[in-house]
């Protein structure tokens, strides 16, 4: 169990494995090709940490701030999101396989040219999120606010919605519910 205050770290191409990391403050962070592998993230600052180009694998985040992180051309291979804040991030060009978000609130994420498969999201607070360029066929999202994404028909084609959710989708095709 580590607890590490570096704001401003920097990290870049760090080994990053087998490890319990709780309660650190990594706001700011330069983690640049950085390698994760077995590691557990609990309770920890990652606000505006840059982790451009990095490899998670068998990785946790519980209870973390991610607010306006930086995932851009990442891989993710079996990585949890439970109950973090991470409005404001972007996952682009990011490679994901079983990559799960679990009641975490997202506002305003960019979630854009996302590939792979068995990626989702979990009673999670998704208003405003950009899904460009994003299959999302298999994605449940039942149980999510997913009021004002912004999506195309293209990109829903296949996933699973609530009925009050499916109004809300309708908008963006320019149908009227009445």
């Amino acid at each position: 169990l580590q607890h590490i205050g570096a704001p401003g770290l920097q990290a870049c191409g760090a080994d990053w494995k087998n490890a319990c990391l709780e309660a650190c403050q990594f706001q700011d962070a330069d983690m640049e090709g950085a390698y994760f592998a077995d590691v557990l993230l609990k309770g920890s600052d990652l606000s505006n940490a840059v982790f451009k180009s990095c490899s998670f694998n068998r990785v946790a985040f519980e209870d973390c701030k991610l607010t306006g992180a930086n995932f851009f051309d990442s891989n993710f291979n079996d990585v949890e999101f439970t109950g973090c804040v991470a409005e404001y991030a972007m996952f682009t060009a990011v490679t994901a396989r079983y990559l799960s978000f679990k009641e975490c609130r997202l506002r305003e994420m960019q979630f854009n040219e996302v590939t792979g498969k068995e990626y989702g999201f979990t009673d999670c607070d998704l208003k405003r999120v950009n899904f460009h360029r994003t299959p999302l066929a298999g994605v449940n999202f039942v149980g999510s606010d997913i009021s004002g994404i912004t999506v195309s028909a293209a990109e829903l084609k296949g996933a699973t919605v609530g009925v009050e959710q499916a109004c809300e989708l309708a908008k963006l095709l320019g149908v009227i519910v009445v």
